[in-house]
């Protein structure tokens, strides 16, 4: 399969979902990215990025932590398809809890949680603004939650092609090149000023997803993109929040070396020097843990190697050690704990992302 050099092609084809919600409308067959076989089958998920990272398995513990995790967020869910979070009815957070049921096998309609899944995402439908915004309540900046929603419907739609779902995801994606400034960032409001590299890596993500799915995304919107994140390195390897003379630390340096592989940029020398800086910071203690948790799994799994099988079994054991034993969650949160379970999902391979 031919990969663009600019974001990597769609790799895995879901059902629709579920006909109770009226989620299961026929769709026609997925024209444009290749996909492969349906979550189940022995193919499902896998990347071509797997043969370089070797097999870490999914152990029975990492397994059971899953399990419970979803069923902590399946038995928050309201009847309406929402979470009530920390964030009150956030649409990135229930983003987050979405892309955890899609990471563990359970797309809309499918899978032990596939009622939730499906009802979550009718209710994120109903969040899309006519602007292409897709927000409810807000924390402290839209574009945050803007780009996790977005990013939740693109693999959704390049999985299923639920009709439904296309014109709000292109409108999102347009909204989301149109707020770009002229340095490449994006920052929290929807319109060219300002930013930072937390929100520029969630805006990338979310152009990655689309492009996956065959949604077109200017070249030039990423070369800048790339442009910012690549000021915001630092000469100790790790990356800044917008730049020198600002400090390194764990969460940014991961999400910047997410930018870059995601846009294709697996070698380049701010890629090498990022994963030397988290690997030297893993054993410490850094403030949002499983914010950074999320994209060093991404970017250690990207790199693979000898990368990979140092940095996943302990990740793994730091995730496993922080879930409340007594009812399953990371946190007491639905944020937390969707990061956590799409973390010790990812040797499923089920979400395109994975694929290289």
């Amino acid at each position: 399969m031919t990969r663009s050099k600019l974001m990597p092609a769609a790799g895995l084809a879901l059902l629709a979902g579920a006909a109770a919600l009226a989620l299961a409308a026929s769709a026609p067959a997925p024209s444009g990215p290749a996909v492969a076989s349906a979550p189940g089958s022995p193919a499902a998920g896998r990347s071509s990025v797997s043969d370089e990272i070797g097999e870490i398995p999914m152990t029975p513990e990492a397994d059971k932590a899953v399990r419970r995790g979803l069923s902590w967020l399946a038995g928050r869910q309201n009847l309406d398809g929402s979470w009530d979070t920390e964030y009150r009815r956030n649409t990135g957070v229930m983003a987050v809890a979405l892309l955890a049921f899609l990471a563990s096998g359970n797309p809309p309609g499918q899978g032990e949680y596939g009622v939730a899944s499906a009802k979550g995402l009718r209710y994120l439908l109903t969040c899309a603004k006519p602007s292409g915004m897709i927000i409810r309540d807000t924390s402290h900046g839209p574009m945050y939650e803007h780009a996790l929603s977005t990013l939740y419907l693109a693999e959704t739609w390049g999985m299923t092609r639920m009709p439904e779902i296309k014109d709000k995801l292109k409108r999102g994606i347009e909204l989301i090149i149109q707020a770009q400034n002229k340095d490449g960032q994006w920052g929290y409001q929807p319109i060219p000023h300002g930013g930072d590299i937390s929100v520029t890596i969630m805006q990338v993500m979310a152009l990655r997803a689309a492009h996956d799915a065959g949604i077109e995304v200017p070249k030039e919107t990423i070369e800048r993109a790339l442009k910012f994140v690549r000021k915001c390195h630092n000469e100790d390897g790790g990356y800044s929040y917008t730049g020198p003379p600002g400090a390194s630390n764990m969460p940014r340096t991961a999400a910047g070396v997410c930018s870059l592989q995601f846009a294709g940029e697996y070698k380049a020398k701010e890629v090498s020097d990022g994963l030397e800086y988290l690997l030297k910071g893993q054993d410490g203690d850094y403030g949002n843990f499983y914010y950074g948790q999320y994209y060093g799994v991404h970017a250690f799994y990207f790199a693979g190697g000898e990368y990979w099988r140092q940095w996943y079994p302990k990740a793994r054991k730091q995730l496993l050690d922080k879930q409340d034993k007594a009812n399953g969650s990371w946190g007491g949160n639905v944020l937390d704990t969707g990061w956590a379970v799409m973390c010790l999902s990812l040797p499923h391979r089920f979400l395109p992302v994975y694929d290289r």
